[in-house]
């Protein structure tokens, strides 16, 4: 079915073979720290999804000036692993194996926007 999904691929090496595993997951992404008010993730700090690829995962609205930090979750990861943030040029950044990513202070009462489709995001 069309829509927006959170794939999971995971593989290993068994002997001569290559198995793996698909998952297709809600497209869940949620806030974390103190910009909402917790480092659990809750049902509360999710993003709407849009209802089609041109539109934005919209966030609730920050309870707090702070820095603003993003993930999903994946069984058995921790969130932090799944981090990402919205740069200052706009682009969607993902932290990947890398330590942690330069900081945006953003101001209580706005909302985050992403845009997979074209990799960029803002805080309004």
């Amino acid at each position: 079915n069309a829509g927006w999904y959170l794939v999971v691929v995971k593989s290993a090496v068994v002997g001569r073979d290559i198995k793996y595993t698909i998952e297709f997951n809600a497209p869940k992404v949620y806030l974390m720290g103190k910009t909402i008010g917790g480092w659990d993730i809750k049902d509360e700090n999710a993003f709407t999804v849009p209802a089609d690829g041109s539109g934005f995962f919209i966030s609730p609205k920050l309870i707090a000036t702070d820095e603003v930090r993003m993930c999903v979750k994946l069984a058995d990861v921790d969130w932090w692993k799944t981090e990402f943030i919205v740069l200052a040029d706009g682009k969607i950044s993902y932290r990947g194996t890398g330590g942690d990513q330069e900081r945006y202070i953003v101001n209580k009462d706005k909302s985050v926007y992403l845009n997979f489709m074209t990799g960029k995001g803002k805080y309004e």
